[in-house]
C-alpha cells in the first residue's frame, strides 16, 4: 500500500509461481482537458476543465497584452487530489483594448507550477484618449487625458500582479517617489474602455 496518491502499485499474481510482480505507475499531477475564453458583457470569461488532479494548490490567471509581459489578475483555488472532473471559471471584468492574452499557472503545494497554453480575444480598439510621462519615472507620472474620464478607476500593479493603489476618479498625477525600481502597470478603467500602460521607475 502506499500512502502517496500520484503512485499507483498494481499487483499481478501469475498462475503457478511464488513471485509477485510490481509495477509502479506515476500518474499525472493535473491533467488539464480543456482552457478557453469568451467575450461576454461583463468581460472576457475564461472557463478550464480537469479530468485529475494530484496536489493541486490553485491556479494564477495571468494576462498579457503582447504575449511577453504577464501580470496575475486572479486567483482560483484548486481540489487538491481529485480523480473526477472538475470546472473551473473566472471572469476578467477589465479587459484592455486590443488583444488580450491569457493562460494559467497551475501551482502545486511543494512549489512547483506548470503553464497551460495561452489563449487570445481581441477587444476593439478604441484610440487612447490618455498621455503619461515621463516614463521612465523618477518621482511624479503625470497624466493627461482627452474628454471627461471623472468616473475613471485608476489601478497600480506591481509585476508580479500585486494590486499597490486603487482609486476612483481620474487623477492628474502618481507619486512613484515610495516605490522601488521597476516595472509597473497602470490600469484605467474607463466608462467605454480600458487602458492599459506599462510604467518603468528609474
Amino acid at each position: 500500500t502506499s500512502s502517496d496518491p500520484s503512485i499507483v502499485y498494481t499487483v499481478d499474481y501469475t498462475s503457478n509461481t511464488d513471485e509477485v510482480e510490481i509495477c509502479v505507475q506515476a500518474a499525472l499531477p493535473v491533467v488539464l482537458t480543456k482552457f478557453v475564453g469568451e467575450k461576454t458583457e461583463h468581460g472576457t470569461k475564461l472557463t478550464w476543465e480537469t479530468a485529475s488532479e494530484i496536489n493541486n494548490k490553485d491556479f494564477d490567471i495571468e494576462r498579457s497584452n503582447n504575449s511577453k509581459d504577464w501580470i496575475t489578475i486572479g486567483n482560483v483555488r484548486g481540489n487538491n487530489n481529485s480523480y473526477t472532473v472538475n470546472q473551473y471559471s473566472f471572469i476578467d471584468t477589465a479587459p484592455a483594448a486590443g488583444t488580450n492574452y491569457y493562460r494559467l499557472k497551475q501551482n502545486d503545494y511543494d512549489g512547483r507550477y506548470e503553464h497551460s497554453n495561452v489563449i487570445a480575444l481581441d477587444f476593439e480598439n478604441k484610440r487612447s484618449a490618455l498621455t503619461i510621462y515621463p516614463n521612465p519615472v523618477n518621482d511624479i507620472l503625470y497624466i493627461e487625458s482627452v474628454g471627461e474620464m471623472d468616473d475613471a478607476i485608476l489601478n497600480l500593479y506591481n509585476s508580479n500582479g500585486v494590486l499597490l493603489r486603487s482609486k476612483n476618479g481620474m487623477s492628474k498625477q502618481i507619486s512613484f517617489s515610495e516605490l522601488g525600481p521597476g516595472v509597473y502597470y497602470l490600469n484605467i478603467v474607463g466608462s467605454e474602455n480600458t487602458i492599459m500602460h506599462k510604467v518603468v521607475k528609474n
